[in-house]
């Protein structure tokens, strides 16, 4: 009896707080769908949840104090808002305005070298384009392949 007791109070005695908004975009007014939100305290995670598929998120906390709500979402600037709570369990932040956050990228370029030796089962093949030397080669120029030299015909 005394157990429950005790914990009745403990549930009871402790205070929970809702924090609530909609993302969207800027531009288009779209909702901001799957975007990640985490309430910090002091730079330490607090709770996390994400946008759902109407840019609507709602965070909880359990203390009163001053919060940092984070928002995240690729290809968007990342927002931080103030919150403070105190009396009131829950907050509404409303309307939140991402900016895109556009990257132009150079282009890339993907090189791709062959083999210059494969070996197949009992075959050693040599990839006679990748053996070069230079236009003023001689014989001490060559390239030695196990035993056999090969001399770039000019």
């Amino acid at each position: 009896l005394i157990l429950c007791t005790l914990c009745t109070f403990c549930v009871y005695g402790q205070q929970s707080f809702s924090i609530t908004g909609t993302l969207v975009d800027k531009a288009t007014e779209e909702p901001v769908e799957f975007a990640s939100i985490s309430l910090l305290k002091a730079n330490s995670f607090v709770s996390g949840a994400m946008s759902n598929e109407k840019g609507v998120f709602s965070l909880k906390a359990t203390a009163k104090g001053s919060y940092v709500v984070n928002i995240k979402y690729v290809g968007f600037k990342e927002v931080n808002r103030s919150v403070t709570l105190d009396e009131k369990t829950s907050i509404n932040l409303g309307k939140i305005s991402l900016e895109t956050d556009a990257v132009v990228l150079s282009e890339a370029v993907i090189v791709g070298k062959a083999a210059e030796v494969v070996v197949r089962n009992d075959t050693i093949e040599y990839n006679a384009c990748l053996l070069y030397t230079s236009d003023a080669a001689d014989e001490e120029d060559s390239v030695d392949l196990g035993g056999r030299r090969i001399i770039k015909n000019k």
